[in-house]
């Protein structure tokens, strides 16, 4: 019954709409949670580690997923008037270029304006925060079961806690986070964890984050504030 879900969760996830792609997000993340509780189907822990791993993947391959909209992240963050500014400049800086290059005005038919009306901008824009939405979510229920809580130790400083999806790798190599992403205070203790190539193109938090074992984050690159603090 728990694999059929997880089938059905996954079709979800391919859905056009972005309400029934944040349940099959909610649906299995739940199923991991299922899974690592249920001692008495699976007495073996490594089994429920093994089920609950493969459910971790599909979520970490959705976020590494492309999404074309997302190479207008600089474009969708801004309103149309915005937008629609920023492009007469580009166009007109482009048109300037290529009359000076030239040496010859441009007949009109090779400058059509073909910048977004406003109902497709609007569209657009849309569809961008929905999949902002749907993305973030999956970071947020990944980051809350990373977290075990705060308790003093002898010395009478806090420290941080694993959470219960701590032990499970995380391959995020090659992912767009064109979204904030928020993974402070959390703790990492799988054998690999890979955020490698990965672009973040608004602001990172990692602040109180721990890493276990191996963590990787060679050739990512950061466009706004990260703090590793």
């Amino acid at each position: 019954e728990r694999r059929a879900h997880y089938a059905k969760a996954i079709e979800q996830l391919a859905d056009e709409k972005a309400p029934i792609r944040l349940g099959g997000v909610y649906t299995l993340a739940k199923l991991v949670d299922d899974w690592l509780d249920d001692e008495k189907t699976l007495p073996s822990m490594e089994k429920r580690h093994q089920e609950g791993q493969i459910i971790i993947d599909s979520l970490c391959a959705y976020i590494r997923s492309s999404f074309p909209l997302a190479e207008r992240h600089d474009e969708l963050t801004l309103s149309y008037e915005e937008y629609q500014q920023k492009y007469q400049d580009k166009n007109q800086a482009t048109q300037s270029v290529e009359n000076f290059a030239d040496n010859s005005t441009p007949k009109p038919e090779e400058h059509q304006d073909n910048k977004q009306s406003r109902e497709e901008f609007v569209r657009d824009k849309s569809l961008f925060r929905e999949e902002q939405e749907v993305r973030q979510t999956i970071l947020s229920e990944i980051k809350n079961r990373l977290k075990g809580g705060k308790v003093k130790n002898k010395d009478g400083e806090y420290e941080i806690k694993p959470g219960t999806w701590s032990h499970f790798d995380y391959d995020f190599s090659n992912a767009v986070f064109f979204y904030a992403v928020s993974l402070n205070e959390v703790v990492f203790s799988g054998e690999k964890i890979s955020f490698s190539a990965a672009k973040f193109i608004q602001q990172a938090d990692f602040s109180r984050a721990i890493f276990i074992d191996s963590v990787y984050f060679n050739g990512a690159t950061f466009h706004e504030f990260t703090n590793f603090s």
